[in-house]
């Protein structure tokens, strides 16, 4: 339809509207030639009247509460605390409608990696039909029993109480932190998860890196218990104190606590300065199957973990070989800036560039030498290790020498080096 057309029919409709009769124009905005279309406004008239609605999900009953404000509490009998989140609605045909859980609030607790859209085609007050949108599961939602969804409440009221301390502690600046032996050296890293009232420990031992996730729970004293204990230095650890000092270890009276949520902040601020390893000159440390990879390559000397913006991973040549030369691997892009994790305080994200060399490189008679390729041939598990899509943990740390160094720990594998100032 023309520009005109449509002027000339919005100024029929605005004189017969005049003459007291129904605007045409007006019922086609609202879509009033399809009576049977299902509008989300509708749908969300339903939802919120109703209030709350059931699920069984694979034998679990699982509770949704929707509020006019697009808020969304979800609940069920596993032993987890009631997520708070959103949900959202869209017109996807005349016949379906998108139905987003946020989270995908108890459904998370059953089944990894729960779906959060679902397609509904059919709703009422008494039954709401849906499917995954991407796996196609079918789900019903029907009114829940609001007296047993207040039952579930008030048997997780022990939970809430676990999951206010652990939040004390993060308050307190230990969401994350390091734990030394009575000599100062490094034994490990935790972090805390209120929810689903979890520590992690990633411990080094001999050289090995593990991690081990532990159940806690709040004790009348005011202590973290941990569901099972874990050792550390030999010795048996079975909880998370407060102290007038910062916290302490139930057990393991020789290790000390310090918050490591600073880490991160020096590793990208102004006042961060590069640190390295030669692991045949002994400066610094790594797993060993990092020693594998690069000792064997008198080509480099110190591999760079360094101070410019990007900070870029940086292997110096340390020979008369003249075909090799500075090579760079950036962290981060500069114009993007460094990708940090949004849950724990010292994660970051290593996004891989393209290797380069900066300082020129050498030519033969094929032309210029990129020393980029070999580099991620020959240490493979170095680079991956770095470049890990679950990135890594920063300790910033020193020893009784004053030698400061850089830890970079995986959350999730067993890679880890120490590189030192």
């Amino acid at each position: 339809m023309s520009n005109y057309v449509k002027i000339a029919t919005m100024a029929l409709c605005l004189i017969l509207s005049g003459c007291g009769l129904t605007n045409p124009y007006e019922k086609w905005l609202n879509d009033d030639q399809d009576p049977d279309r299902l509008r989300p406004s509708e749908l969300k008239a339903v939802l919120c009247d109703v209030g709350t609605w059931m699920v069984d999900y694979d034998g679990t009953d699982v509770f949704f509460q929707f509020g006019t404000d697009w808020s969304l509490t979800s609940d069920s009998e596993i032993p987890q605390v009631a997520t708070n989140s959103t949900y959202n609605l869209m017109s996807i045909s005349a016949r379906e409608i998108s139905l987003t859980l946020v989270g995908a609030g108890h459904f998370s607790y059953i089944e990894s990696g729960a779906e959060e859209t679902y397609i509904v085609k059919e709703f009422s007050k008494s039954s709401i039909s849906a499917v995954g949108k991407s796996s196609g599961k079918a789900l019903t939602f029907v009114p829940g029993d609001e007296t047993a969804l207040a039952a579930i409440a008030a048997s997780k009221e022990a939970l809430l109480v676990t999951v206010e301390l652990c939040n004390s502690f993060v308050s307190a600046g230990f969401k994350t932190a390091v734990v030394h032996n009575a000599d100062g050296d490094f034994v490990c890293h935790f972090s805390i998860n209120p929810e689903p009232r979890t520590m992690q420990f990633d411990v080094i031992v001999d050289g090995e890196l593990s991690h081990t996730t532990i159940g806690v729970e709040a004790n009348e004293d005011g202590s973290l218990d941990f569901v099972s204990s874990i050792t550390l230095e030999g010795e048996e650890v079975s909880g998370l104190v407060s102290t007038s000092n910062g916290v302490a270890f139930k057990g393991g009276d020789g290790l000390k606590v310090k918050s490591n949520g600073d880490s991160r902040i020096f590793y990208l601020g102004g006042d961060y300065y590069t640190h390295a390893i030669n692991l045949r000159d002994g400066r610094g440390e790594a797993v060993q199957y990092v020693y594998d990879e690069i000792t064997p390559h008198d080509e480099w000397g110190d591999i760079e973990l360094n101070e410019r913006e990007t900070r870029p991973l940086v292997f110096c040549p340390d020979n008369d070989k003249e075909r090799y030369w500075y090579t760079f691997f950036d962290s981060f892009k500069e114009e993007e800036g460094p990708k940090v994790s949004a849950q724990y305080n010292d994660i970051i994200f290593m996004s891989k560039s393209d290797g380069y060399m900066p300082f020129g490189c050498w030519e033969d008679d094929k032309g210029e030498i990129d020393n980029a390729p070999e580099i991620l041939n020959t240490m493979p598990r170095f680079m991956n290790g770095y470049f890990h899509k679950d990135g890594l943990i920063l300790v910033h740390d020193y020893d009784d020498e004053g030698y400061s160094y850089m830890w970079i720990i995986s959350p999730t594998t067993d890679f880890w080096v120490r590189a030192r100032d």
